[in-house]
């Protein structure tokens, strides 16, 4: 009697451990880093919600904060979660985890292109195409993000899938988007290649003609194409 007693008190404390241990799972099975922010359908996009998706739309809408800084230094990264490596370094700080935002692509239907990985520069992203745009409570219109952003080149931002799950979680960056290709970003900018940004070949800067005061909240919107 002793030892079934003892061997339920071992099942539930690690019952007990498992349930409050790690991270959650995502579609791809990894443990998720950070604070979870599972995405919901059907309700308005803010700081307690960060992550909202819209199936029939075919949107997945993220709560983020302008960086002011980012809108007279330069940077690569255009929108990272808060919590993550990178968390300070993006023009748009996102409050919705990376790895939740790629499970939230995925069920708009998106498909990752997971086609870099580190020993690739010189290539670019590839997978589904997703137009960007950010709001703001009083912009006079929703903008896109080529609008918002100053690339030294000139070309325009496009945005793909690259996927990059289980290496997003494992590096832990907090990248959702990224302003060149990227092989740990979520997404990532197709027109400019891998290493553009560390190789001094490019630079991106926000707008300030535009963009509005260093932390007011914004909604970035990924519609699938």
């Amino acid at each position: 009697m002793k030892k079934l007693t003892y061997l339920l008190l071992a099942a539930l404390v690690a019952v007990s451990l498992t349930a409050c241990g790690g991270g959650q799972e995502t579609s791809g099975g990894a443990k998720v880093k950070g604070t979870q922010t599972v995405a919901a359908e059907g309700v308005d996009t803010t700081e307690q919600q960060p992550l909202v998706v819209d199936k029939e739309a075919k949107t997945v809408k993220v709560f983020a904060k302008l960086n002011g800084k980012y809108t007279v230094e330069p940077t690569r990264h255009g929108l990272n979660f808060h919590e993550g490596k990178y968390g300070g370094q993006a023009l748009f700080t996102s409050y919705a985890n990376q790895a939740n935002f790629h499970d939230a692509l995925m069920a708009i239907g998106a498909e990752a292109g997971n086609n870099l990985t580190p020993d690739t520069a010189g290539q670019t992203i590839e997978g589904s195409v997703l137009d960007v745009t950010i709001s703001w409570e009083g912009a006079p219109k929703e903008y896109k993000m080529t609008e918002l952003v100053l690339d030294s080149t000139g070309k325009p931002i496009e945005y793909k899938f690259g996927g990059n799950h289980a290496r997003s979680i494992d590096a832990f960056t907090g990248c959702l988007a990224c302003f060149d290709s990227c092989p740990v970003g979520i997404t990532s900018n197709h027109h400019q290649h891998q290493g553009a940004f560390a190789d001094k070949e490019v630079e991106f800067i926000g707008n300030k003609d535009v963009l509005p005061a260093d932390g007011t909240p914004v909604i970035v919107t990924f519609k699938l194409l």
